[in-house]
């Protein structure tokens, strides 16, 4: 649901629109006062073309990362508009592999304060704030999808707003000044008395404008010569060789008795007169623009409300969003470690009941207790070999060979006396695993002895050696005996326990 707000003094006019089955759909529209009850919802409303120059730019292939750069480059191409007056803002409303076709709004800063001041007197504070040009594109492609070039002028209170629509976009804009009132207020200057506005607007739809009669309304018909001479020329000066187009309009159309007729005349070259689908309501066509706001915010809104002119609303509901992003993301990976858990603990469980067992298989004893004491389940597997084996005594504890000749190559002393070019020669190197569990004794533990025979020209690293292997306690066992030998000068025998570092992989 959207709801556009057209500003167009001293009337503000609302629309509501709603998308159902996908398709937009006019709820209904009226007054501010009328529609009052539907302003909570998704408010746009729109700047006029007087403050606004919209510019169609149509570039190469250009990769989405690099899009924003290159319409920014041509956004600020432009050293007449100051950027502290001015704000540029693009719009993209197509892109392919070969080109991306937006527009280039560049608006001042001033009107858009004015805009948003106004609005406030009425106690609303648009979410989005477009221009009236793409709304009356918008609307006019909303009544007639077929139709793709056309001339369209909106006859407003305030202004005329004047588009020119070519293969369904928006190629220039134009806003004449004064509208209808500027009629009305030379009308009542005509009658020379202050007539009531109601009873003003009634005398003026009696008046036929292709038969006024000049002397009785001077004011009038120089007022109604000085903006269809303004009109003209705006339309020439969109019209291209390629052909007439129809002209279309909205807004207070039945203001006077056949002002279509009498604003179109001069024009019959460039024109076709109205286009035969395009029938609006009378009393949908002054909130042309209004629905043209709400249809262009549901289809592919722009924004001009950047910068300092961004709503605080929109930050409060942005800030709202991250939590709720975060909230859910911590959600989702407490989640995702919970279920992660669970799965990891169920794989242990099955590892531990096939380790129990074949423990079980071997220690009869705690098999002949297992069924003595009731139906044997997967829990009670693992909860009795839990607790009579804290530790796998089948998981060799004691560092494998591999593991022993890397320390020992990788040895300090070793590699010092390497570098002042007398290395250590091994001449042999005996690992034996001297005790470890058995079927009938699972309690026994891994006893790994190490012995070593190697050559050293200078005994200082062979000294040198001997005594970090007796401050060794990561590698080697200090609680058992470590053997030392000179066999000759330079040869020695060592010999020791190896230390049971290695964890067991079942809890």
């Amino acid at each position: 649901m959207s709801l556009g707000i057209h500003v167009d003094i001293p009337f503000q006019r609302v629309a509501l629109v709603q998308k159902r089955a996908g398709t937009p759909l006019l709820v209904r529209c009226g007054s501010l006062e009328e529609m009052s009850p539907f302003i909570s919802g998704r408010v746009v409303s729109g700047l006029s073309s007087e403050d606004l120059l919209v510019r169609p730019v149509t570039l190469k292939a250009v990769k989405r990362r690099h899009l924003h750069q290159a319409l920014a480059f041509q956004a600020e191409n432009d050293p007449l508009l100051p950027e502290d007056e001015f704000l540029s803002v693009h719009y993209v409303k197509q892109r392919d592999k070969k080109e991306t076709r937006a527009y280039l709004c560049t608006l001042s800063r001033k009107a858009l304060h004015l805009h948003l001041d106004h609005l406030k007197t009425y106690k609303i504070d648009p979410d989005v704030v477009s221009c009236n040009d793409l709304a009356l594109l918008h609307y006019v492609r909303w009544k007639i999808p077929p139709l793709k070039d056309a001339f369209i002028v909106h006859l407003g209170s305030k202004e005329w707003t004047g588009i020119w629509m070519e293969k369904g976009e928006l190629q220039k804009s134009y806003c004449i000044p004064g509208g209808i009132q500027l009629l009305l207020s030379a009308l009542q200057e005509d009658r020379k008395k202050n007539l009531p506005a109601q009873e003003l607007e009634s005398v003026a739809k009696q008046i036929d404008l292709l038969q006024l009669k000049t002397n009785l309304n001077p004011k009038l018909n120089q007022q109604l010569h000085l903006l269809r001479q303004e009109l003209a020329k705006t339309l020439f000066s969109f019209h291209r060789a390629s052909g007439e187009r129809p002209l279309l309009f909205t807004g207070l159309i039945d203001s006077f008795g056949r002002i279509r007729e009498f604003l179109s005349f001069p024009c019959q070259e460039i024109i076709v007169n109205q286009h035969p689908l395009f029938a609006p309501a009378p009393e949908e066509e002054p909130f042309a623009i209004a629905i043209g706001l709400a249809l262009q915010q549901m289809e592919q809104p722009l924004q001009l409300r950047r910068e300092e002119f961004f709503p605080k609303k929109n930050w409060r509901k942005a800030g709202l969003i991250s939590i709720f992003l975060l909230l859910t993301s911590l959600l989702c990976t407490a989640a995702l470690l919970s279920y992660g858990h669970l799965l990891l603990k169920e794989r242990l469980d099955k590892l531990t009941l096939e380790t129990a067992r074949q423990n079980a298989r071997l220690d009869p004893a705690i098999q002949q207790e297992l069924f003595r004491s009731g139906p044997v389940t997967p829990q009670r597997w693992i909860a009795k070999f839990s607790s009579a084996h804290s530790e796998s005594p089948y998981i060799v504890r004691a560092p494998k060979v591999t593991e022993f000749f890397c320390w020992l190559c990788n040895h300090p002393v070793f590699l010092e006396a390497k570098k002042e070019g007398e290395p250590f020669e091994i001449l042999s190197l005996n690992y034996q695993m001297e005790e470890c569990p058995k079927m009938d004794d699972l309690s026994a533990a891994y006893l790994a002895k190490v012995e070593i025979n190697f050559s050293a020209s200078n005994n200082m690293y062979a000294r040198k050696f001997h005594e970090a292997l007796l401050k060794e306690e990561s590698m080697i066992d200090l609680s058992s005996e470590l053997e030392w030998e000179t066999a000759t000068d330079d040869t020695y025998h060592v010999s020791f326990s190896l230390q049971n570092y290695r964890t067991p992989h079942v809890p």
